[in-house]
């Protein structure tokens, strides 16, 4: 039969011993878990930047379509006076024309600042999701330095108190 003393510390061992190793596995599902999420915000990131470029091409297409609509309007316009008898190069007709290729302009100026504020909406987003994805990182490392901290006091605690009763 065992004396009390040697119970004492196996008992006090097997606890220790537990406690270290489910401490040891909780740090890894804690690595586990920030690894993962890293690699979602860098890839949630990476959707963002490729969103933005998308944007911008987009925005392109956009640009030049309606500078052929314009050119198609505006010659259009000038078939459309000249067929009629009209001088196309003076008066109502060439302000009208002018007016046509002005708006057109500006619409194709409006569709480039839209696909670049658009573009940039998604590189902010980008910023914000690589920030997110370190901090979540530096949390879980926190945590698990914790949970390792957490551990060994309860070791020195467990021994102490161990220690105590035969003192």
């Amino acid at each position: 039969m065992c004396e009390p003393t040697t119970i004492a510390i196996a008992t006090t061992a097997l606890s220790a011993g537990t406690s270290l190793y489910g401490a040891k596995k909780q740090q890894e599902a804690l690595e586990d878990s920030g690894k993962f999420n890293a690699k979602i915000s860098k890839i949630n990131e990476n959707l963002a930047l490729s969103s933005a470029n998308d944007a911008i091409i987009a925005g392109q297409q956009k640009e030049m379509v309606n500078r052929i609509n314009t050119r198609q309007l505006v010659s259009d316009q000038r078939t459309g006076f000249a067929a009629s008898g009209v001088v196309v190069d003076e008066g109502t007709a060439s302000d009208v024309v002018d007016a046509a290729i002005a708006f057109g302009e500006l619409d194709a100026l409006i569709i480039r600042d839209n696909a670049e504020r658009e573009s940039e909406s998604f590189k902010l987003e980008a910023e914000s999701l690589a920030l997110g994805g370190s901090l979540a990182s530096a949390r879980t490392r926190s945590q698990s330095k914790g949970v390792g901290i957490q551990a060994a006091s309860d070791l020195f605690g467990l021994t102490a108190s161990t220690a105590g009763r035969f003192i």
